[in-house]
């Protein structure tokens, strides 16, 4: 399991992936429940990596 810690190392992984999305969207989906996340503790974020590239993944077949 690969799993980072934050929104900016998720950004950065993103970029990585090549596919630029703005914090503010990312927050919007986490707030919807639409992009996969966990929260270990109340006000952190962590981003198991395998479920984020299915997501991306299931964002350039639409």
């Amino acid at each position: 399991m690969r799993i980072v810690y934050g929104m900016d190392k998720l950004l950065t992984y993103l970029y990585q992936c090549e596919l630029t999305v703005e914090k503010k969207e990312i927050a919007e989906l986490i707030e919807t429940k639409s992009f996969p996340h966990l929260r270990p503790f109340k006000d952190n974020l962590a981003f198991n990596l395998d479920h984020v590239d299915h997501w991306i993944q299931d964002q350039t077949e639409k």
